[in-house]
């Protein structure tokens, strides 16, 4: 599903300040596995999850998805890609503190401009399938931050994408939101989704199938 060839990143190149993120990445990723990619701060793993989510093309190498050269793709195609294929959870969850957990959840059908038929549906089922149904009409800032990644997960889920990153996804919590989360995101890897998931959790890193470790730029086994 997702093959990296020899994946190198360099940000303000040839200047004083360059900084070689990644060299030479090489890394296979097959479809329905769950991945843990470890490793200290400023080793790479952020830059790496931004390329496998098609936030940035601006390296050397090949990124091939589902068949895909992301290269040679235009900038509506990897829009499309990102908001139909790709589902994105954050450390922070990224969602809009003023607007009700329902609409956080719908965020990626309205950028789509999709019409709204099956939608109140498909929110309504995945609310109920994280424990959070009786949250649908609750502003995002009455809620904890477990429930917050429960949100952010949902939101990842709406389009029903082949592939799910998650940047510390149980970072800002407690240990046992975390573990509730790790768990739900394993359910989900047992349903068929592809999952990668950057963490500096030991605990979560055991529940994946493989773990990669960064260092300096370059993928320490797999």
């Amino acid at each position: 599903m997702l093959i990296l060839k020899n994946i190198v990143k360099i940000y303000n190149a040839q200047k004083t300040n360059e900084v070689r993120a990644l060299r030479g990445v090489d890394l296979e990723i097959k479809d329905g596995e769950i991945l843990a990619i470890m490793g200290a701060s400023g080793s790479g793993k952020s830059t790496l999850l931004h390329i496998l989510g098609c936030l940035d093309r601006d390296f050397e190498g090949e990124y091939i998805l589902n068949g895909k050269n992301i290269k040679q793709l235009s900038q509506k195609e990897l829009a499309m890609i990102r908001n139909n294929e790709i589902g994105i959870v954050l450390q922070n969850f990224g969602l809009i503190e003023n607007m009700s957990v329902a609409d956080n959840i719908a965020v990626p059908w309205y950028i789509g401009r999709e019409k709204d038929k099956e939608l109140s549906k498909k929110t309504a089922e995945l609310a109920e399938k994280l424990g959070i149904e009786d949250k649908l009409k609750t502003d995002i800032s009455e809620l904890s931050g477990g429930q917050k990644q429960r949100v952010a997960i949902a939101r990842a889920l709406i389009k029903t994408p082949k592939l799910i990153l998650a940047d510390e996804p149980t970072g800002a919590l407690d240990k046992e939101n975390s573990g509730q989360i790790t768990e739900i995101l394993a359910g989900l890897n047992a349903e068929g989704y592809t999952i990668v998931i950057v963490t500096h959790d030991p605990e979560v890193a055991g529940r994946c199938q493989s773990v990669v470790r960064i260092s300096d730029g370059r993928v320490e086994g797999k």
